[in-house]
């Protein structure tokens, strides 16, 4: 199996799925808004030259990451596990973000199960936090199950969540897939800029409001166009809000049911895009997003920051909610789609956890 850094600038890519595929380029800061006038054919041997030039995925994260890493392989390079071992590897999974009772649960579960010490002890533990995720599917699925898919996306302020939904959509496209993007976020003008500038950087259609115009009305006239004009795909962009704000979440309400007046099995998707470097803050946003809006999913932005990853294995663990996808930068292709196993490769270190 290949190792997660030989995806990155092929999110959510089959390899079948790679040639002859028209490529946008990946090198795209936020700020760089320019007119590609064509988009090159990328064969597979040129994708292939590019991969062996591409930093690893575990470059790209963040220091307390590789600290969190470093930490918890030390811990578990033991020969045996027992109460000293145990302690070492509840302090470095504290230290992680993961919680005083996320890490008391797993404890508990490393103490109850007979992990085999004989062996490879670092294996062993890999293949127990692997086990975590194992029982929820990740993936998020960009095609229609009958005409359109719609994919509500919200967060908080500063979340990462407009750049975010530009890389979802951007990976529509790579599917062959007819996107649209409703910019629903109606109250900061920089908003309808921003996600405008990624709609022309990718060549994606986007439907606008007005500011100050309600966030519903724009959302309903761009279900009506996406149902219409027969597209695939229609992400809905909102705007950032606090968790704790009953106001902003009765809007959340409010455009749930005018989606569901063009088809009640929609939205199909609600994702929280989560900023990953506030930690166990994330549990607090989860809680009332997925009360107030009911959740199917989480995409965790900004690893190549300040987080310390542990934060994943507590909301899987809490919550069962797949984790869809992680970003670990602001180019247009640094969103990678979460897979357990080259998660915990890169918390525990490069080739620990794979089979053989």
């Amino acid at each position: 199996m290949k190792k997660w850094f030989k995806k990155i600038g092929q999110p959510f890519l089959r390899k079948e799925e790679i040639k002859n595929k028209e490529a946008i380029p990946t090198a795209v800061e936020q700020d760089e808004i320019k007119d590609k006038e064509s988009i090159p054919v990328v064969l597979q041997e040129d994708i292939t030259n590019i991969q062996k030039n591409k930093k690893s995925w575990f470059n790209k994260l963040g220091d307390n990451f590789k600290k969190t890493s470093s930490n918890i392989r030390k811990a578990i390079f033991v020969k045996k596990l027992d109460e000293k071992s145990l302690e070492e590897i509840e302090e470095a999974f504290l230290m992680s973000d993961l919680g005083v009772n996320n890490t008391n649960l797993l404890i508990d579960e490393l103490k109850n199960k007979k992990i085999n010490t004989n062996n490879n002890t670092q294996e062993n533990i890999a293949e127990f936090l692997e086990k975590q995720f194992s029982n929820i599917n990740h993936e998020l699925n960009l095609k229609p199950n009958k005409e359109l898919r719609v994919i509500l996306v919200f967060g908080v302020n500063g979340s990462g969540k407009t750049t975010t939904i530009a890389k979802l959509a951007k990976n529509g496209k790579d599917k062959k897939l007819k996107v649209l993007i409703a910019a629903a976020d109606t109250f900061r003008a920089a908003a309808k800029e921003q996600i405008e500038k990624w709609a022309n950087i990718i060549r994606i259609e986007v439907l606008s409001g007005n500011i100050g115009e309600d966030p519903s009305s724009v959302v309903f006239k761009a279900h009506r166009k996406a149902i219409d004009e027969k597209f695939d795909l229609l992400i809905i962009d909102t705007a950032g809000r606090l968790h704790n704000k009953v106001e902003l979440m009765e809007e959340l309400k409010k455009i749930t049911r005018i989606i569901k007046k063009n088809d009640e099995e929609a939205p199909h998707n609600k994702i929280l895009v989560l900023d990953s470097t506030i930690g166990q803050n994330t549990y607090n946003q989860i809680d009332s997003f997925h009360q107030n809006i009911g959740l199917t999913g989480v995409i965790m932005t900004k690893l190549d920051g300040s987080a310390k990853g542990g934060s994943l294995i507590g909301i899987t663990k809490k919550y069962n909610l797949p984790i869809h996808a992680l970003g670990v930068g602001e180019k247009i292709d640094d969103l990678i789609p979460f897979i357990p196993k080259d998660f915990i490769n890169a918390l525990l270190g490069d080739n620990i956890g794979e089979k053989k």
